[in-house]
């Protein structure tokens, strides 16, 4: 709720920490920046602040690791990529050129692909991807045309149909979530026909080649990484397992307090936390975010994608890089992933990875392993027969139920301008916002959440080294 005297407010903000502090155990700290999260965005944040000078901020992350979305976990003595797996458009992306730096280990893919149906027969043909892709080409020319005169936005399901590309059968639904639900998650018809204007085609943009991370130290090594290369083994800089409860905020300054009862003050503030977190109300900002900023937030929304994935005593599926089922219900354990093509994990690991995304991904999350695994096997036996066994163990994250996230990433909606993009990394006060969402071009990919973590860090050194930071709409 907005406070009728935010004066009040602000020196409430700066009273003298012993007001204020009940908690026995509570602590206060000082520090030039305070950057809110530790994923790519704060890390890349803090390290940029580190390069340019500016050593005193503290990072405060609310897990007990850094790297967000990026997670990795031990299955059957496989590493598995829980969140981010890829890295997009792999020329000149500058996740890339870290990747390289930090000896990031994975595989370019070849997207070879196999459908099959629900009798088991490979339908390959039937899914029309060379039409698919001969539709999208058109689309492409007509968003170019729909940018220079400035049309309304339309979704990339009416982009499609004006292209004259409408599934009707299973095998062509497969190949539209391929295409589409397994890269944003979300069906065409939530999908802002901006998203492909705004791939436009430079060295950072999410075309080209695709990267698929096999590093047995995970995805969140480059991450690891980029922090060794500014802060020391545990340094006191870092705070793990520190969930921030308060911001308050005003032109002077920022005083932040912790699920714990810790206050830390800082002259600015990087809030990097996804757009989920934001919108939870886990989070209370005093004053109010203003109406613009709260405007923006709210046109986004997290989508969630899951991955499933399933240990077995034998590998029984095709050899292709993935396997698409082609069910009359659309997006029903949809896209399979074979995780032995290209020597991504070893012969023999016997792993299989299924991905559902959307509203399957909501009510995935709210059953059980054993009626995932159930429901799966069914699928499975349709395509390969009766006889193959069943599965060793069975593993999939929850991210939409994830406090800390409350989703995958942030879709970009039907509608939303590139005004909401500059509102959204816009400042309030001294606190900055970043993160993948805040990204128009690279929003959802961890590119963006890298070159925004950047580009705040660069203002807020420059507010810092020459005192002149503009900041006078927003503390109103």
């Amino acid at each position: 709720m907005r406070m009728a005297n935010p004066t009040s407010v602000y020196l409430l903000a700066f009273l003298p920490c012993a007001s204020i502090i009940t908690h026995v155990t509570a602590k206060q700290r000082n520090a030039t920046v305070l950057v809110l999260g530790g994923g790519i965005s704060g890390i890349a944040a803090a390290k940029t602040l580190s390069d340019l000078g500016i050593k005193d901020f503290v990072i405060l992350e609310g897990t007990d690791r850094i790297g967000g979305r990026m997670r990795k976990m031990t299955f059957h003595n496989s590493t598995i990529e829980l969140g981010a797996n890829w890295i997009q458009g792999v020329k000149g992306n500058p996740i890339e050129t870290l990747a390289l730096k930090c000896g990031l280990h994975g595989k370019l893919e070849n997207r070879s692909f196999v459908i099959r149906n629900e009798s088991g027969f490979d339908t390959t043909k039937k899914g029309k991807m060379t039409l698919l892709k001969h539709d999208e080409d058109i689309i492409e020319k007509m968003q170019i045309t729909r940018r220079k005169l400035k049309y309304e936005d339309i979704s990339a399901r009416v982009g499609l149909r004006l292209a004259n590309w409408l599934p009707s059968i299973p095998e062509e639904m497969a190949t539209e979530y391929f295409e589409y639900d397994f890269e944003y998650a979300v069906p065409p018809k939530y999908i802002s026909l901006r998203t492909k204007i705004a791939d436009n085609g430079t060295i950072h943009s999410a075309k080209g080649e695709q990267f698929f991370v096999t590093d047995s130290r995970g995805y969140v090594h480059i991450v690891d990484c980029l922090a060794g290369m500014f802060l020391e083994p545990r340094d006191s800089r870092l705070q793990l397992n520190t969930t921030v409860k308060e911001i308050k905020w005003n032109t002077k300054g920022v005083f932040v307090t912790s699920n714990d009862g810790d206050v830390y003050t800082a002259d600015y503030a990087l809030v990097t936390f996804s757009i989920g977190v934001l919108k939870s109300g886990l989070i209370r900002f005093t004053p109010e975010l203003p109406n613009w900023k709260l405007e923006a937030i709210f046109k986004l929304n997290m989508v969630i994608y899951t991955k499933i994935f399933l240990k077995f005593p034998l590998k029984f599926w095709d050899d292709k890089e993935y396997i698409l089922y082609a069910s009359k219900i659309r997006g029903y354990y949809s896209m399979m992933q074979n995780l032995e093509a290209d020597s991504r994990l070893p012969k023999g690991t016997n792993i299989l990875l299924i991905t559902v995304t959307g509203e399957e991904s909501i009510r995935l999350e709210y059953q059980t392993n054993e009626q995932t695994k159930q429901e799966i096997m069914t699928v499975l036996r349709r395509m390969y027969g009766t006889s193959i066994p069943d599965p060793i163990d069975i593993y999939y994250p929850r991210w939409g139920l994830d406090k800390f996230f409350f989703g995958s990433w942030a879709n970009l909606p039907i509608g939303i301008s590139s005004n909401d993009y500059v509102n959204l990394q816009k400042p309030v006060g001294r606190v900055f916002f970043s993160g993948e969402a805040t990204d128009e071009l690279y929003n959802g990919y961890v590119h963006g959440g890298y070159f925004t973590g950047v580009n705040q860090a660069e203002k807020i050194a420059h507010c810092i080294q020459t005192g002149s930071c503009d900041n006078e709409r927003n503390s109103h």
